[in-house]
């Protein structure tokens, strides 16, 4: 029979994160966006984002979402995996915005409470929520399908090549180079402190929780110190900055590149006509 623990799920949690995290893996299946041209991909997918920005109705919203389901399938990624990975953002940003439904006035649909003292929640402030919230969902999922059929070296590169700031891309390149080994160290603290575990406690103590700050407060000492070391590490083998020359690529474009860059063009004017025709 198996037994649970709090640390046990919460490192059976940081083990789920660090598979979802890696992007190693769609970009290599057969799909179609994963032959896409990296420069055009990044520019259509920026333009579905500006779209999505554009729309205040939820109609065209769901048009988008559909439209990108339809793409997950074309590039053959895990539909499971890409909603884990796009869900978390959205439903964050869903708790945020739950005053809305009782503050934006509007035409009342319910009311919570007695006569005395209740709380109403109107048609706008739904409609407010249901569009905010999908527009962070559409954002998120198009970054998430963007970095999932792309190699992440590629990506770097290409950021490069129209002149992203050199700053910004080292930062990104050495944050997804290194997560993974923070995961993996708070992995082996927890694995650690559960072997010399005997009495198993299956609920959120007091204990517990100094345990986790503890591995927190462990966590970033070992991270800073371990940053000092390999910053130094690659100082003394002659790091600059970030190498000009891995940017030396050459781009080709062929004419699936035209019929993809076309038809997204064509999701975001049909997402923008819907919008200013007022669907939904």
């Amino acid at each position: 029979m198996r037994h649970y623990t709090f640390e046990g799920s919460f490192k059976e949690i940081l083990e789920a994160f660090e598979r979802l995290a890696s992007l190693e893996e769609a970009h290599a299946a057969p799909g179609l966006l994963q032959r896409f041209n990296p420069l055009l991909k990044i520019a259509t997918f920026g333009s579905f984002i500006l779209s999505a920005l554009a729309v205040d109705t939820f109609f065209p919203l769901l048009f988008m979402a559909i439209s990108l389901i339809c793409l997950v399938a074309l590039a053959r990624v895990d539909f499971v995996k890409f909603i884990c990975r796009s869900i978390f953002i959205p439903v964050f940003a869903l708790i945020i915005s739950l005053p809305i439904l009782f503050t934006a006035g509007g035409t009342e649909i319910l009311r919570i409470g007695g006569p005395t003292s209740s709380i109403t929640i109107s048609n706008l402030g739904l409609s407010k929520i249901l569009v905010f919230t999908s527009r962070v969902w559409v954002c998120v999922a198009t970054l998430v399908l963007l970095t999932s059929t792309t190699d992440f070296m590629m990506l770097t590169r290409v950021l490069r090549k129209v002149k992203i700031p050199r700053f910004f891309i080292s930062i990104t390149f050495m944050t997804y180079r290194y997560i993974f080994l923070t995961l993996h160290e708070v992995y082996s603290l927890l694995l650690a402190k559960e072997s010399r575990t005997f009495s198993r406690k299956h609920t959120l103590s007091m204990g517990t929780l100094r345990f986790l700050g503890n591995v927190f407060a462990s966590l970033l000492v070992r991270a800073y110190e371990r940053s000092e070391r390999i910053y130094l590490a690659m100082v003394a083998r002659g790091y600059d900055s970030f190498d000009d020359g891995a940017t030396d690529i050459a781009l080709s474009y062929s004419s699936a590149d035209a019929v993809l860059t076309i038809l997204i063009v064509s999701l975001d004017i049909t997402t923008l006509i819907l919008n200013s025709m007022r669907f939904g």
